[in-house]
């Protein structure tokens, strides 16, 4: 009995970290933990996935409409502390850069939820920033694998997909500059 109590409380203690780790809450100041060497930017060496993504805006894209950009996927939810404490720096980087399309994919099943927090995004004009919508997460867990949140990919502009970069970074290090190929 006493082995038993012992193997419960193992899984209790497994089950609070992973349920802790998904819906953490950013420090005081806003900011994230950040990996110490940038850990969490893998390098991939595959090509870019063939799919069609409805917009917030209006439409669809397809990934391949922007060849010979650099795009800058990343999957996130309003729901999400750490993608809404990212979000500010992405959006950041894509003004800052004319060869460089972010492409925010919103894995929320509330449209007006993501309208909300784009309202206060300061956005509306700039053409290289798309919101897109995968609300049932098909396209982010199946064609992606992509299932904790923030999580971005770096597509090439010949479209090879670089670099998957889990979690939030700081994209203004020279780290993830370097993944972006900037």
């Amino acid at each position: 009995m006493k082995k038993l109590g012992i193997f419960l409380l193992i899984i209790a203690v497994g089950a609070g970290y992973a349920i802790w780790d998904q819906v953490r809450i950013p420090t005081p100041n806003g900011t994230m933990k950040i990996s110490k060497g940038f850990e969490n930017i893998i390098a991939l060496d595959r090509s870019a996935p063939d799919i069609v993504l409805p917009t917030l805006q209006s439409g669809k894209i397809t990934l391949a409409q922007f060849e010979g950009k650099t795009l800058l996927i990343n999957f996130w939810a309003t729901w999400c502390a750490p993608c809404v404490v990212e979000f500010p720096a992405l959006v950041d980087l894509a003004k800052s850069r004319d060869d460089l399309v972010f492409i925010a994919i919103s894995v929320d099943e509330d449209k007006a939820a993501i309208e909300r927090f784009i309202a206060q995004q300061s956005i509306e004009g700039v053409g290289n920033i798309i919101i897109a919508r995968d609300s049932d997460q098909n396209i982010a867990r199946e064609v992606f694998g992509t299932l904790k949140f923030p999580e971005s990919y770096i597509i090439t502009p010949k479209g090879a997909m670089s670099h998957k970069v889990e979690g939030v970074i700081d994209w203004h290090e020279a780290a993830a500059l370097k993944a972006l190929g900037l």
